[in-house]
């Protein structure tokens, strides 16, 4: 349905399009055959054949109409794979319409992500601090982990709703070194997890605080510890907002 917003544009117009995306990609060929379409915008995380705009080092490179140059993203507040791909069709759009590539770079920068959402707490005691509470299904936390090789202690687990967590576990095995588990569902992930693997240590605890303390004693300085909970968290909060804002209480305590 999205793709008919193409439809009523011209020789005039701009197509921002992502050739991560496999359909994206496919559908971008009919694009091209329409003789009065749109001037294409070609993004991907990787340079591509046909790439306009990547990543790498970071920063955002790009090569399109006019505009050739990088932007600088490094040290930016949104974390994760997708928040880069959405900061590269931003920044196709920014330079279309004028705005420089220095203020492109500093408006991404400082841009603050919503709460529970690849949320970066800081360093605390030498560990990188992720919250994604808003991870209620198995396809958020693999997006989440996506975005790491093996350094991650992940907490998840919560109200179990039937999901299933076996796309997941290739991310599991490329990503993490301790899984802790909380919640209705971790018992069932315990039993999954340890049958399809062990190149990483598997953990149950009573509370998020009791997991907290346990990733802060087992995760090496300079790894990371990761809320990515993959379900829902009715079984011991109010909601994933709930999740977090204690996640978060709990882990600034040990900046204290």
């Amino acid at each position: 349905m999205k793709l008919k917003l193409f439809s009523n544009q011209d020789i005039s117009d701009y197509a921002i399009v992502n050739m991560d995306d496999s359909l994206t990609a496919e559908k971008i060929i009919n694009m091209k055959s329409r003789g009065n379409g749109p001037s294409l915008i070609k993004y991907s995380i990787e340079k591509k054949k046909g790439s306009h705009i990547w990543s790498g080092s970071g920063n955002i490179y790009y090569d399109f109409l006019s505009y050739k140059g990088k932007i600088n993203i490094r040290d930016a507040l949104l974390v994760g794979m997708h928040n880069t791909s959405n900061a590269m069709a931003a920044s196709a759009a920014s330079l279309i319409y004028g705005a420089s590539p220095e203020n492109t770079g500093t408006s991404i920068r400082d841009f603050k992500p919503l709460s529970h959402r690849m949320e970066y707490l800081g360093e605390i005691a030498g560990i990188r601090c992720i919250n994604d509470s808003k991870s209620t299904n198995p396809d958020s936390t693999i997006a989440a982990l996506k975005d790491f090789t093996k350094e991650v202690t992940l907490i998840m687990g919560g109200k179990d709703k039937n999901m299933d967590f076996l796309p997941l576990l290739a991310f599991l095995d490329s990503a993490v070194n301790d899984i802790i588990l909380i919640g209705q569902s971790a018992s069932y992930m315990e039993d999954l997890f340890k049958s399809k693997g062990d190149v990483y240590s598997i953990f149950r605890c009573d509370s998020l605080e009791e997991a907290v303390r346990l990733g802060f004693k087992i995760t090496a300085c300079g790894d990371v510890l990761l809320l990515s909970p993959g379900c829902a968290s009715m079984d011991m909060f109010r909601d994933y907002r709930d999740r977090g804002d204690r996640f978060k209480r709990i882990v600034m305590s040990f900046k204290e």
